[in-house]
């Protein structure tokens, strides 16, 4: 019996849609870096490598109507190297991003992800690009199709055909059931429209529950079990999926450690196939869909797992979860708020926030707004950042800091941060606050308490300028914005993240009153 293990390479939309201060994650998404090391990607490509197992990397394409840097097609090729399958995956969602108004596209059409119900010419369009995208990458034309969300109708089937894609793996009713009887597909390879269609294995973990053989969703336990009994069914092919991201733990502060748990299965499911090769034949999924079929390839059982180990799955997961998000929140106070120092004045801060002392720096008077001035210390990365973020959204804006060099330039980390963040700093010089001159109708928004206090100070006998902080428009208020520099990547980009959500939800706030 061969089986196929497929991983869903795809980056993330991360949020934008439904708050477009937030910016998708590439590259990151995939390789899963922590401590230097990938726990995504390379995790996946060393496993394999030590097992000898070949396995299907389904690449997402349309993510190229974002990443105009293309950062896909070197993980492509680097799988591609390393000796695996690369086929076509596409999430529609994407190919918003190529109108100027994508976020109001989106709020009039939340379901933008979609291949079920989609016109058949709309889907050989998707297919076309996808291809393209393999042809600019220097890979071999795909020949199997993955669908984003393991969506499926007749059209993509036919769409597939028109486009010379003969083989697919769309079907994992444990994730979707589109309710049609002719795709009612559990296991085996079927005909459809002239593509033979390779579902995901689905079958039953606890009463009529179905649920497709998932790394991140079964036990190593419960994946032996369903290809033992596979194997006893006459079974001639099982496809289990994953996901690069899958292998790394995010923590809701941001930071990032390895998933032991999910690396473990992964090693232990290849160690134990590599142990069987008798019975088990680990290939892509293009050579095991292009075997001649045969009376047993349609054959579609639907098998049933264990309720007792469904269960012992689910808490041991919960539990690891559990323990993933305290060993997170206990390591990650750095990633948060940069030190342990900023930690503390983070808390601080929110605390002074709940018990009102930082109501005089709340924005009282919008419709007064002429000007906002966004201000730190140095002016070369927070309040640099804010400025070309405002400036991006069309707003009247300057940027100055209390105690800087005017001509300064951003700091390398910073520039780099920026890139990442979706703005560019090359050009930014700072600007110290003495060279600046208050007009009426200005907006100083500050990044700390001792920067507003400060400003207090100094624009005494300004009556006709406002004075706030910027970490009151985080989702959740922040008012405590730490400096970012010389503190690492990681957490400059969740710096910047959250001024970057600040400043559009400022800006939102002053068109709201605006209009």
């Amino acid at each position: 019996m061969r089986v196929c293990i497929t991983i869903d390479t795809e980056f993330s939309i991360a949020g934008a849609f439904a708050d477009a201060s937030r910016l998708p994650v590439g590259a990151p998404m995939v390789n899963g870096t922590v401590h230097g090391q990938s726990h995504g990607l390379g995790f996946l490509l060393d496993c394999f490598q030590r097992h000898g197992v070949q396995a299907t990397f389904f690449v997402e394409t349309a993510q190229r109507c974002y990443f105009q840097d293309d950062p896909m097609r070197g993980l492509a090729r680097q799988a591609a190297t390393a000796g695996h399958e690369v086929q076509l995956h596409v999430h529609p969602c994407w190919t918003v991003f190529q109108h100027a108004d994508w976020f109001e596209r989106v709020q009039r059409q939340p379901r933008q992800d979609d291949f079920a119900g989609r016109p058949m010419a709309s889907t050989l369009a998707l297919l076309r690009h996808g291809q393209a995208a393999f042809a600019d990458w220097g890979l071999p034309a795909p020949q199997v199709f993955r669908a984003g969300n393991l969506q499926y109708d007749d059209a993509l089937y036919r769409a597939l055909a028109a486009a010379g894609i003969a083989y697919s793996s769309n079907i994992g009713l444990g994730v979707y059931d589109g309710g049609l009887p002719d795709y009612r597909l559990y296991a085996g390879r079927h005909m459809r429209h002239g593509v033979v269609e390779c579902p995901v294995l689905t079958y039953r973990d606890r009463g009529a529950h179905l649920k497709s053989l998932t790394i991140r969703g079964a036990s190593f336990t419960e994946m032996r079990m369903a290809l033992e009994q596979a194997h006893a069914a006459g079974l001639e092919l099982v496809v289990i999926l994953t996901h690069p991201f899958e292998y790394v733990h995010l923590g809701a502060a941001g930071g990032m450690r390895r998933h032991a748990l999910n690396q473990a299965r992964m090693e232990r499911l290849c160690c134990w196939l590599a142990a069987h090769p008798e019975r088990f034949q680990t290939c892509g999924l293009a050579a095991a869909a292009s075997l001649p079929l045969t009376s047993a390839s349609s054959q579609n059982p639907l098998l049933r797992g264990s309720l007792w180990q469904a269960l012992s799955r689910i808490a041991t997961q919960s539990a690891y979860a559990w323990y993933s998000q305290l060993a997170l929140a206990a390591g990650t106070a750095g990633v948060a708020h940069g030190t342990w120092r900023g930690s503390v004045k983070a808390w601080l801060a929110r605390t002074a926030l709940h018990a009102g002392r930082l109501e005089p720096f709340r924005l009282r008077h919008p419709a007064q707004v002429r000007r906002v001035v966004f201000v730190c210390l140095g002016n070369i990365c927070r309040s640099a950042y804010a400025h070309r973020v405002a400036e991006r959204l069309g707003m009247q804006a300057v940027s100055v800091g209390l105690a800087t060099v005017s001509g300064a330039p951003s700091p390398d980390e910073a520039r780099r941060a920026s890139l990442r963040c979706g703005e560019d700093l090359l050009a930014h010089r700072a600007s110290n606050f003495a060279d600046l001159e208050p007009q009426p109708g200005d907006l100083f928004v500050a990044m700390e308490i001792r920067h507003a206090h400060e400003l207090q100070r100094r624009l005494i006998g300004h009556n006709d300028v406002q004075i706030a902080m910027l970490g009151l428009w985080c989702d959740p208020p922040c008012p405590h914005l730490h400096d970012p520099f010389t503190l690492g990547d990681a957490y400059f980009d969740q710096c910047f993240m959250r001024i970057r959500q600040a400043v559009y939800n400022l800006n939102k706030t002053l068109n709201e009153d605006a209009s």
